[in-house]
């Protein structure tokens, strides 16, 4: 009995690869800092207060994120009681959500093609950008499922399914603002504005009226909804926490960022690598050039929704790599899309499966490398991946000479194999370079005790939710700490130092390797005693 290529069993069988994925990222991966540590924090202080509209970390006023990811955390906790298993959860939860959006777009799209329907969502799972960053908590997988949503609904709307699509429109506006902030219009507000280059019937006037009609107050109440919260919270908050959260923090990024300021090229230097393997198929090319010549209403549609806020965020100061996920799901339609107008050639296989044998070769030559300043784990990794991803190439070669049909399978298998076998051959040598939870354990039972302790530099929260910690740690700058030590004797002193000696170590209270460098607590003798260390 044969698989049927069904949209309903592509979904189906996307969920359970990344299901497996995600277990096994959350059960081989420590929570890394220090962005998922601070997340997690800002949600565990949530719960501590029991304040569900200021966020607070390290006991102040937290203006950085909005607070869905943080209200959904504790929602969860609230049924299940507070455990690491949900809250690291939730985001690639919102993975599965954006699997069946996918599967319905293209469905609603291409009625007629279930092979664009069963492809789309596995190829979701083909972008290796998207299964690192979907297993994570952090906010950007959610805010991709928004935008995928909200466009759903106005392809429905389209189809005369007015008010369910500008409700599902409606609600990932005000969602999405909730989930980051309002760059969740950059993708949401092209395709609507620009309906009548994708629309498929012809519209009369009254049509036109109560199409842009909608749009408004779809983007009314979706900001009402984000203003529910965020007035109130600027006001709870106090004044410089109302400055960061109503103006700082979106025009920061958009103007001139405090963090990952980058040249407004930089998306088109990464964009190629980020969206491999597909483009590294021949196939996704030579049918991107047919389709441009002739497109239809999804291809109109999804060209806007990848090409104009692309545009648009090469020139927004802060630039990330995974800020381009929201875009993901439309060029994974795309593909699907060609796949099943184009059918794969026998060919396509050969410059991916090169790829994935030299990335293969390398891993396994990792271990070999004669670098000094390389870390002592990388001689130890296991050579698995790099067989695996050998191995890989290998079959693809055979699996495409022996049909071509083989191909976009094989394509898609790129993705969750590299991630299964990093995480089961790399993360066991990495993973405790990244743990801080013994670290957190300490300073939790010296909080238990009564002991004041500081934290030298800037903290982001990296203990607060893995020692599940009850009180803020004061943070102590470096400039200031020779007089801090000479007025706190009785404290102790958490930093973090590079290459401090065996003999160092030994003189500190509790150290553990973090990254290229130690996390230590001094006693302040110890401190003043080894000042050098510090700096």
């Amino acid at each position: 009995m044969s698989f049927s290529l069904k949209p309903l069993n592509g979904f189906l069988l996307a969920t359970l690869v990344w299901l497996i994925m995600a277990a096994v990222a959350i059960t081989t991966r420590p929570i890394f800092a220090v962005d998922e540590t601070r997340y997690l924090a800002v949600a565990w202080e949530m719960w501590l207060r029991d304040d569900w509209l200021v966020p607070h970390l390290n006991g102040v006023p937290y203006h950085h994120k909005p607070p869905l990811l943080f209200w959904l955390i504790n929602a969860g906790w609230k049924v299940f009681g507070v455990s690491e298993l949900w809250a690291r959860s939730v985001a690639p939860l919102f993975t599965v959500a954006t699997l069946l959006v996918v599967t319905l777009t293209a469905k609603r799209l291409w009625p007629k093609s279930d092979l664009a329907g069963f492809w789309a969502p596995l190829m979701v799972l083909g972008f290796p950008l998207w299964a690192g960053a979907g297993s994570l908590t952090m906010f950007d997988t959610m805010l991709a499922f928004w935008a995928a949503l909200g466009i759903f609904g106005l392809v429905l709307a389209t189809d005369r399914h007015m008010v369910i699509g500008f409700l599902l429109y409606t609600l990932s506006i005000g969602l999405g603002i909730l989930t980051k902030g309002p760059v969740v219009l950059v993708f949401l507000l092209p395709p609507a504005l620009l309906v009548f280059v994708w629309r498929r019937e012809r519209w009369d006037f009254n049509d036109w009226i109560i199409w842009y009609l909608a749009c408004i107050f779809a983007l009314l109440v979706g900001a009402l909804m984000a203003l529910s919260w965020a007035l109130p919270a600027a006001k709870a908050g106090g004044e410089a926490f109302e400055n960061a959260l109503l103006w700082g923090q979106t025009a920061g990024r958009v103007v001139d960022s405090f963090a990952h300021k980058r040249s407004w090229w930089w998306y088109g230097a990464v964009l190629l690598p980020i969206l491999l393997p597909w483009t590294a198929w021949f196939g996704f090319w030579r049918g991107l050039v047919a389709e441009g010549r002739r497109p239809d209403r999804g291809t109109r549609l999804l060209f806007i929704w990848i090409a104009v806020p692309l545009v648009f965020m090469t020139f927004i100061s802060a630039k990330q790599v995974q800020y381009l996920l929201p875009l993901f799901p439309a060029v994974a339609l795309l593909a699907a899309r060609i796949l099943s107008v184009y059918p794969a050639r026998t060919l396509d296989a050969w410059l991916p499966a090169g790829l994935v044998g030299v990335l293969g070769i390398a891993l396994i030559a990792v271990p070999f490398i004669a670098i000094d300043d390389l870390p002592a784990w990388v001689s130890q990794v296991s050579p698995l991946p790099g067989l695996t991803m050998v191995v890989l190439a290998v079959g693809m070669v055979i699996a495409a000479r022996r049909s071509a049909a083989n191909v976009p399978a094989l394509l898609t298998a790129i993705a969750p194999v590299l991630f299964l076998s990093l995480h089961l051959g790399v993360l066991p040598y990495l993973a405790p370079l990244y743990a801080v939870d013994r670290t957190a354990a300490y300073v939790a039972e010296i909080q238990k005790t009564g002991a004041n302790i500081a934290f030298l530099g800037k903290y982001h929260g990296q203990f607060q939710f893995t020692g599940r910690l009850r009180q803020p740690i004061e943070t102590v700058r470096h400039e200031d700490l020779d007089g801090w030590l000479e007025t706190n004797p009785d404290r102790l002193l958490v930093a973090v130092v590079k290459n401090p000696g065996a003999e160092t170590l030994d003189a500190t209270r509790h150290w553990t390797p973090f990254r290229s460098r130690y996390l230590t607590v001094w006693t302040a003798d110890q401190a003043v005693k080894h000042r050098d260390a510090l700096r």
